[in-house]
């Protein structure tokens, strides 16, 4: 596509984009979408400028707002044997996917349907190869899409789906007739879609990913409509690195809606450096989410997680929780409906299989996040449960930090469960507000136990309130609640200085954006930085511009007032 005039280069990292046709370029930052107006002043007059944007290692053009297609597919006035112009697009998604050529713009007709999947070419880093909608009416609906192999491709506002037909080679047993495939792809866009697996389909996921790495997958509704068996809605699987995945509709599947996992094997192959946010993963037939089998460095943030009905799943668990030093922050957890075993935020370690790696859960940072209504009956259920089920050596949960959190009016035996053991250890608790208004006794740890029992039994244990947090339908806090301006700091600087590297007590806080987003922004004293790099084996912290602290000088995200709330807002 050649440049009109002038081209802007945008540079956003930021993990949400789209495009509005007449005024500009839209970017989700803070919770709301922002218009920015694509017009530059030359020679007197306003020109609408080419503009590219470039986010999470892929760019995007826009002439003027909207892409310029270079072919049209159509169900009707159409022909496989023309150039595939809006007067006579192309037929087929066969055609479409022998003819086209890096860095091109197809554009499906509104309401079509097609039941072949769709093979996209890969395009490159200046050059992507773009998959969108022209027309009004119901998206446009394909039988799969298959980005095996593929790079610099994306997808926008289409019904994708599979009954059952193989569409890929993965080499994971019962992956190939996933409705989106993934296997060894990068820079693969998803936006705007409606991707399930249908009823028919024996699939494990609906979307499946392997090797796969930068790839982006947003604003999209995700189901596997199969309600017999094990299935998976989303599932990035073994050495899937630096994904973006936010502000998808995850609400059905028999096993977990959303599954990242590494491997049972060697290192390369673990899954880490995934930035998941501003999801909502309501699951009507299972478990909502999970993190397990060596995932490293992920951030998990402003997510809902939701359990409806008890899921096929041994312990129907809304979000579990394994790994290491991954980022579990400002979270809903809720609600599991009357399930006898269901837990909330599970980091239990065990033993997949013989031979594997063993799952741990070790120096997670989970802060700030917000649990209620878990129900469970069964045993020492808690809507916390810490612990393991296996007796290897090396299935450790430990040295996991749980901060300024809010666990209340669970219906299950405790709030929190924490098992003992040799490979369990060092796991703090602190300043987090644990309430239930028909006892005081909410904490399981080898015995039935109050907040100050247990910190009197645990230096682990500190800071804990026991009080009803106050808090709306929408868990913020009302006028009065105990959870404002009542939290601990993250962590402290560790010496005093000035300049722009900070030496902290623990930097696994906090992230750097990993090149896929925007890093964090700290808070010490009145003055704000944003994190640069993120040193974790020196619990160092670059900031981008100078600025003093002194020793012991608290280091958190920013808050209002005299300290943090506790809870997520």
């Amino acid at each position: 596509m050649a440049f009109k005039i002038v081209t802007i280069l945008i540079c956003l990292l930021s993990a949400a984009f789209s495009y509005a046709a007449n005024d500009g370029v839209k970017v989700y930052l803070g919770g709301t979408w922002k218009v920015a107006p694509v017009k530059v002043y030359l020679g007197g007059t306003w020109k609408s400028p080419t503009v590219k944007i470039y986010l999470g290692g892929i760019w995007k053009t826009w002439a003027g707002g909207e892409v310029t297609p270079d072919h049209y597919v159509s169900n009707s006035g159409c022909s496989d044997s023309g150039q595939g112009t809006l007067a006579q697009p192309w037929c087929t998604v066969g055609k479409v996917n022998s003819s086209t050529s890096a860095g091109d713009v197809i554009a499906f007709a509104a309401g079509g349907v097609w039941t072949q999947d769709l093979e996209p070419v890969s395009g490159s880093v200046s050059n992507p190869t773009m998959y969108i909608v022209y027309g009004t009416g119901a998206k446009p609906k394909i039988k799969g899409f298959d980005a095996y192999s593929k790079q610099y491709a994306s997808i926008d506002g289409f019904e994708i789906w599979n009954d059952n037909t193989s569409i890929n080679n993965s080499p994971q047993p019962g992956t190939n007739s996933a409705a989106v495939f993934l296997g060894f792809s990068n820079h693969i866009t998803l936006k705007n879609c409606y991707i399930y697996a249908s009823s028919s389909n024996g699939g494990w996921a609906a979307i499946y990913g392997w090797g796969s790495d930068y790839n982006i997958i947003h604003a999209n509704t995700i189901q596997h409509q199969n309600n017999s068996g094990l299935h998976d809605g989303l599932d990035l699987d073994q050495d899937c690195n630096y994904n973006v995945i936010t502000n998808n509709l995850m609400n059905r599947a028999t096993h977990y809606a959303f599954t990242l996992a590494g491997t049972q094997s060697s290192a390369p192959n673990f899954s880490n450096y995934n930035y998941i946010a501003y999801n909502t993963i309501e699951n009507i037939n299972g478990c909502a989410a999970q993190l397990y089998m060596n995932t490293f460095y992920n951030v998990v943030e402003y997510n809902t997680f939701y359990v409806q009905t008890s899921p096929v799943d041994q312990y129907p668990t809304v979000f579990k929780l394994l790994g290491e030093r991954n980022i579990f922050r400002y979270n809903i957890i809720k609600g599991t409906g009357n399930i006898t075993n269901a837990r909330g935020l599970r980091s239990e370690t065990y033993l997949y299989s013989s031979g594997w790696l063993p799952n741990t859960a070790q120096y997670n940072h989970v802060y700030n996040n917000v649990i209620n209504g878990v129900y469970g009956t069964e045993g020492a259920n808690g809507a916390i449960y810490v612990g393991t089920n296996n007796s290897s050596p090396d299935s450790w949960c430990r040295y996991n930090v749980y901060k300024n959190n809010i666990v209340f009016s669970n219906t299950g035996q405790y709030e929190i469960t924490l098992q003992s053991g040799s490979l369990i250890s060092g796991n703090q608790f602190r300043r987090n507000i644990i309430w239930r208004n028909s006892t005081q006794t909410v904490i399981w740890n080898t015995t039935g136990r109050t907040i100050a029992q247990q910190e009197s039994a645990s230096s682990d244990w500190t800071g804990n309130l026991y009080a009803n947090p106050n808090l709306n339908n929408s868990y913020q806090p009302l006028v009065g609640s105990p959870a404002i301006g009542a939290g601990w700091e993250l962590t402290q600087a560790n010496g005093s200085g000035s300049g722009v590297v900070i030496t902290v007590d623990d930097a696994s806080y906090f992230h750097d954006g990993n090149g896929i987003t925007v890093g964090d922004t700290v808070q010490i004293g009145g003055a704000t930085r944003l994190v640069t790099d993120v040193n974790y084996s020196t619990n160092q912290i670059t900031v981008n511009s100078t600025i003093t602290w002194s020793d012991n000088q608290g280091v958190s995200l920013p808050y209002s007032g005299s300290a943090p709330n506790i809870g997520v807002y």
